[in-house]
């Protein structure tokens, strides 16, 4: 697989490639991922993506820098866009929350700005503004919502000198508000380097307690984890390394749900190889990735997850870097990948003179990632077998089962964890 990747700035990606980028590790992840493939619920294909997207639970999505295009909720194959707002300017990505708004750092103006997107289309009206000296925004790049209501925004200036700092403002926060969290300086990690690519700019997503994740924009992707205790020029709590297959896939953006489960995807600027999409706890453990010719992603980018764990991404295929324009991209919509499947249905078992065929139909809602199931067979509270397997049928001899009556119970098992169980009894 190849792809026709545009090569803007090459000059700058050659030099990076080319200068062997070591992929170290400040944690290696615990290795406890399903690898696997799942087929978006809704791809909705767009020529020439000008912004990267954010999802609200009802699957409406709010795309672009400015204008905002808000494409409804049932957009599939072509946008259905409902209306666009104008007037604005958006640095990163655009956040949502239920009750807060929609809201957006604007670098341009030295401030935070929140509108209630329920407004009609046209000039927008912002119902909150953050700006000011008290709130120590010179240059903002980013912002996201933490589930209680208070903002998170990523400033280039620390004090009138270039650097990275992440504040945190309360519920309700308008005007010129103090932050009531503030992260930053040189022992954090984030270095500002002025790059035209945007490389080492700050992507930031809110966890559970106030605590934040941080993700350089690049070729050398990581998860900076604080906690909602930390302030001041800290080291991040945790430190993820995330294994790429060459120096040359380029991560941008990251989101987490409400369980602190923490999003992040990246792709070759190549085009030699797949990308994939990779999900991580906020200790450090792998839980999933989505990769393969049949996942079939590119350059995944800006994943936006809602608190139920419905996730959008771009999936692009040339990209312009320094611009805000993805060409052949798509927007792809996918249902919470950490849905437990429902019960097995149909459990049987037929007896032959040598063997025991236990058989089940799948679940009717396989949850989010395709599930494997868990057999097990007791007689009385004894297990006497357990096997875990990607069929919906498995053949036991006889002879390695006790005689009498035994009871089968089948689960399936996804990346959500266990789902319910179901038994029958049979004799041997």
């Amino acid at each position: 697989m190849r792809t026709s990747l545009r090569r803007v700035l090459a000059a700058t990606t050659a030099g990076l490639v080319a200068g062997g980028l070591a992929i170290t590790t400040s944690i290696l992840p615990t290795e406890a991922a399903i690898t696997t493939a799942v087929t978006p619920s809704r791809i909705i294909r767009w020529t020439e993506l000008s912004g990267l997207p954010t999802i609200a639970p009802d699957g409406t999505l709010y795309v672009g820098y400015g204008p905002i295009s808000v494409w409804a909720p049932g957009s599939n194959g072509r946008p259905t866009v409902v209306k666009e707002f104008t007037g604005m300017s958006v640095s990163g990505q655009p956040t949502y929350l239920a009750g807060s708004g929609l809201a957006w750092a604007d670098s341009s103006g030295a401030r935070a700005v929140v509108m209630d997107p329920a407004q009609a289309g046209g000039a927008f009206v912002a119902t909150r503004t953050i700006t000011g000296a008290a709130t120590k925004l010179e240059s903002p790049t980013a912002a996201a919502w933490a589930s209680d209501g208070s903002l998170w925004v990523v400033d280039s200036k620390i004090d009138g000198v270039d650097g990275y700092e992440f504040l945190r403002f309360a519920p309700g926060a308008n005007g010129n508000a103090a932050p009531v969290q503030r992260i930053g300086g040189s022992n954090s990690g984030f270095v500002y380097t002025g790059s035209t690519t945007g490389f080492d700019t700050p992507f930031i997503t809110a966890l559970p307690g106030h605590g934040l994740a941080a993700s350089p924009a690049g070729v050398r992707p990581s998860i900076s984890i604080f906690t909602g205790s930390q302030s001041g020029n800290v080291k991040p709590a945790r430190t993820i390394r995330v294994a790429t297959p060459t120096p040359s896939f380029l991560a941008e953006g990251i989101a987490a749900d409400s369980s602190g489960r923490i999003y992040i995807g990246a792709g070759d600027l190549h085009g030699d190889r797949y990308g994939f999409l990779q999900v991580y706890s906020s200790a450090g453990t792998k839980l999933l990735e989505l990769s393969g010719v049949r996942q079939d992603l590119r350059i995944p980018l800006a994943p936006s997850v809602t608190p139920a764990g419905t996730l959008s991404v771009v999936n692009a295929t040339i990209i312009e870097l320094g611009s805000t324009q993805y060409t052949d991209a798509q927007v792809e919509v996918y249902k919470p990948l950490f849905a437990k499947a429902s019960a097995v249905r149909s459990l049987k078992v037929t007896r032959t003179a040598t063997t025991q065929t236990v058989s089940w139909l799948a679940p009717t809602n396989k949850g989010g990632t395709t599930p494997s199931y868990r057999v097990v067979v007791r007689k009385g509270t004894t297990t006497v077998l357990t096997r875990t397997v990607t069929a919906t049928r498995l053949a036991i001899a006889r002879r390695a089962l006790p005689k009498g009556t035994l009871k089968v119970t089948v689960a399936p098992v996804n990346a959500g964890g266990v789902g319910p169980a179901v038994s029958k009894l049979f004799t041997n």
